[in-house]
């Protein structure tokens, strides 16, 4: 090497040729091999050592390697690099194909240097994957594609036929596009195989989703590869919803709907431009099901929504409130409409059974859908009855799944029930306890119940006695407390044997109601009498409903107008009046009622109340109230304020000053409700009339 320094500066100082940087900072340049000293070719425009690999040569590492090799009319290979390596150089063939082939090796180290197999392609050195049809195709969401192939190539990208069988794996992304071994998209698979002594293996895809696809193809030795396809949206025929059907919606809840278009293999399809949807329902009842596109249902309710332009869909929700099946469509132009049905189960349901004189107990059905469950659900009762005794006309109820249950402590007589339930998902909880009259002489007994102090709460009461009169041993009150409800007789109960006497209690808390309590009592020869309550803040102006129960101190004429006692709530304060009259007859006055318990009970927000004074004559037995609007009867309860014992809740004031039978001031509370479901009428019916009686009713109904 040192014979060559003065040899390549008598070179430089000829021609003045400067560093070929492109290769080799430290090579000089020239135009033919007479530029360069003795011992050195020009190659590439570069004084190079003779014998060296030259561009790509593959000359042996060393020197500066790599000589020239101008087969083919272009300079290939790079050049070697320094030595250091066992070749150095690019491509292993020189001059094929045309233009520089391989790259610059680096210097020293590598054991090949430079670029591509085959100079002038830049081809791998392995054999590799490749799509031979089917690539790029756009394909009909739900169509089936054409044929995709998949060929193995040689390093001279020549079909290479396979020694044994080759899996070649295969996945899409984004996820939606499904690939088949078959040409009619029914046998999905996630590989295909290149069979022996063959190159290529064909694949299909289909997809629901119009979107753009890449499939991956990936096997064992070789390169894989790639491919791109396009699922395009099909043209919109019909109308679908997606959304599962309410098949047991409470009543007022809200739900999501969602319609989408699709074409005839059901695939969606973006719109181009906004597609309306127009809403229908059927039946046309007192509160239709309505639409909105708020999740919340509130604002105003709409009856078309709109799919907007690129979407395949659009999402508004359903509110219904009166307890029904519900069918809805959906519908746009020449599309084929959908449709579903919508059912909400009732919030309020009723009904009536019959209790023959051989008849103590017995299970009144309720009907389908069945009771969710006892804890959310109240009953409200009322017994009609001629019988004089209590034993036959009281009765205590509970609910079933598909049942009211009720029993009475006597048969012999005929009496008719009439039932009411109020079921809600959320918001309304019961707990209830039936408890025996106390067998120690006590006249009190305490019914442990959680939260029974809670301003949203109030009782329901209902019994079942052996006792054949309403007097100081049968009449009980209900006082809620802190932790329960203690019942009290003004006189010890007296029953006959562990089932002779038992009292139902229900507590009701109502979430967004709320109850005000009070005491007071109808000293003797007092036809009436009142106690002060204010009502709440912000509830001056609104209507409450009124239950109570109260005591007697007996001692004198055993009549029933002086023992049957209305309630009824009057702005600041609560009334109670007995005998029907403003100077009833002394028998009517002439004991003392000697603790009276009310509720008084604000909905607020939950709904509303409506208040009647019903009345019939003497020889009546029935009375009609013409309601101010119609109302709702799968959401409107029909009840009176006095919860007579053993009653239920339809107890009134009465005239009858000859007798102690209760079936005089007990009413049935029903509406007339149609095949809207619409009332525009309140019935009462009492069991007998031998006396002018009073009652103060309430509609209560519950949401708007």
């Amino acid at each position: 090497m040192r014979r060559l320094i003065p040899l390549a500066l008598t070179v430089l100082g000829a021609c003045e040729c400067q560093p070929y940087g492109a290769y080799d900072a430290g090579a000089f340049g020239c135009l033919t091999s007479a530029d360069c000293s003795p011992g050195f070719i020009c190659a590439g425009g570069a004084c190079l050592p003779e014998g060296s690999g030259g561009f790509g040569g593959g000359a042996t590492a060393g020197g500066r390697g790599g000589g020239v090799a101008n087969a083919g009319g272009s300079q290939a290979g790079g050049f070697g690099g320094f030595g250091g390596g066992n070749t150095a150089g690019g491509g292993a063939t020189a001059g094929a194909g045309g233009g520089p082939a391989g790259g610059v090796a680096t210097a020293g180290g590598g054991a090949t240097a430079g670029g591509g197999a085959t100079a002038g392609g830049g081809q791998p050195m392995q054999p590799h994957l490749t799509v031979t049809a089917g690539a790029n195709q756009s394909v009909m969401a739900g169509a089936c594609s054409a044929q995709v192939t998949l060929e193995v190539r040689d390093p001279a990208n020549q079909p290479l036929n396979q020694g044994s069988a080759l899996s070649i794996a295969l996945s899409a992304m984004p996820s939606g596009l499904t690939l088949f071994n078959n040409p009619t998209c029914t046998s999905s698979t996630t590989a295909v195989v290149v069979g022996s002594g063959t190159s290529s293996t064909p694949f299909w895809f289909k997809s629901a989703t119009p979107n753009a696809y890449q499939v991956s193809a990936t096997a064992g030795g070789v390169t894989g590869t790639t491919v791109n396809e396009t699922v395009l949206p099909g043209t919109a025929t019909k109308l679908v919803i997606t959304t599962a059907a309410q098949t047991n919606a409470q009543a007022g809840s809200c739900h999501a709907i969602t319609v989408q278009q699709q074409d005839a293999l059901s695939a969606p399809v973006v719109a181009g431009a906004p597609v309306t949807v127009n809403l229908l329902t059927a039946p046309v009842v007192h509160s239709p099901l309505k639409f909105f596109t708020s999740p919340t249902c509130s604002g105003s309710s709409v009856g078309n929504v709109s799919i907007a332009s690129g979407q395949s869909q659009v999402t508004f929700y359903g509110q219904a409130w009166t307890g029904t099946s519900y069918t809805f469509t959906a519908s746009s132009g020449a599309l084929t409409p959908a449709g579903q049905a919508y059912v909400t189960r009732p919030l309020v349901r009723s009904g009536n059974c019959l209790f023959d004189a051989t008849t103590a107990s017995s299970g009144c059905l309720v009907g389908a859908p069945a009771l969710m469950s006892p804890s959310t659900t109240a009953v409200f009762h009322q017994v009609t009855s001629a019988s004089s005794s209590m034993a036959a006309s009281s009765m205590r109820c509970d609910p079933g799944a598909t049942q009211v249950v009720c029993v009475r402590r006597a048969a012999g007589s005929d009496v008719k029930l009439y039932w009411q339930t109020l079921e809600m998902e959320t918001g309304l909880t019961v707990q209830r306890a039936t408890v025996a009259c106390p067998n120690d002489g006590g006249t009190s007994t305490f019914v442990p119940l959680t939260g029974a102090g809670a301003s949203n709460a109030f009782v329901l009461v209902s019994q079942s006695t052996d006792t054949t009169v309403l007097g100081p041993t049968s009449l009980v009150t209900a006082k809620r407390g802190p932790n329960g409800v203690t019942l009290q007789w003004k006189e010890a109960c007296s029953f006959s044997g562990s089932n002779g006497y038992l009292v139902s209690v229900q507590l009701v808390t109502l979430t967004g109601a709320t109850v005000q309590a009070a005491s007071a009592m109808l000293s003797s020869g007092a036809a009436s009498s009142s106690t002060a309550l204010t009502p709440p803040a912000g509830l001056s102006s609104a209507t409450p409903f009124v239950l109570s129960t109260h005591q007697l101190k007996g001692a004198g004429a055993d009549e029933l107008c002086s023992r049957a006692v209305r309630s009824e709530s009057a702005g600041s304060s609560l009334g109670f009046a007995r005998g029907f009259g403003m100077t009833p007859p002394a028998a009517c006055t002439d004991e003392e009622v000697s603790n009276v318990e009310a509720e008084r009970v604000y909905l607020g927000s939950l709904g509303s109340v409506s208040v009647f004074t019903a009345t019939m004559a003497q020889g009546s037995s029935s009375a009609v109230v013409t309601l101010p609007a119609p109302v709702d009867v799968t959401r409107t309860l029909v009840f009176s304020s006095s919860q007579l014992s053993g009653a239920g809740q339809g107890a009134g004031e009465s005239a009858l000053n000859s007798g102690n039978a209760p079936g005089d001031a007990v009413a049935a509370h029903t509406l007339n409700g149609g095949s809207d479901f619409s009332a525009s009428q309140l019935t009462l019916t009492r069991g007998q009339a031998q006396a002018a009686a009073r009652w103060t009713s309430y509609v209560v109904t519950f949401g708007p």
